[in-house]
């Protein structure tokens, strides 16, 4: 069944660049400010992204708990984020990943990140969960 989702699947890949934070005393505004302008807190709407970062870091992934938790690059690894079709897909037995971007200081050149999103077909139409699928299940201490 999860096989005829993908029949031709749309797949989307880009680099982006962040550039560094301004320094606090050129903005007006304090260091802290500068570092949250990134990207917002969001979930991606796909099934699943892979994401390439670079040494630099700056993404955060929000915790069961509620806490942000740097996602700290590892050399040859990939970053895994759940999106908002698994969620459905699954009942929400597996949640979306909410995340956000910090920006790099600015004594760094920037931060560089290469996200691959793999989704279904575009002419699929998702209104419900897989058949058969058994949500009594916690998985990752979700609902």
């Amino acid at each position: 069944q999860l096989e005829s989702l993908f029949e031709v699947p749309h797949v989307q890949a880009k680099l982006v660049h962040y550039p560094p934070a301004l320094p606090a005393a050129a903005s007006g505004s304090s260091a802290a400010d500068q570092k949250d302008l990134g990207v917002g807190a969001h979930s991606d709407s796909g099934f699943l992204t892979l994401l390439l970062q670079d040494e630099v870091g700056g993404l955060e992934v929000l915790s069961s708990s509620g806490n942000w938790i740097r996602a700290i690059p590892m050399q040859n690894s990939l970053v895994c984020n759940l999106g908002e079709v698994l969620q459905m897909l699954t009942g929400g037995r597996y949640m979306s990943t909410m995340h956000r971007v910090r920006r790099p200081e600015h004594s760094t050149a920037g931060r560089l990140s290469a996200p691959f999103f793999w989704n279904p077909s575009l002419d699929v139409v998702i209104d419900k969960p897989l058949v058969g699928l058994d949500n009594s299940v916690s998985v990752g201490g979700g609902p």
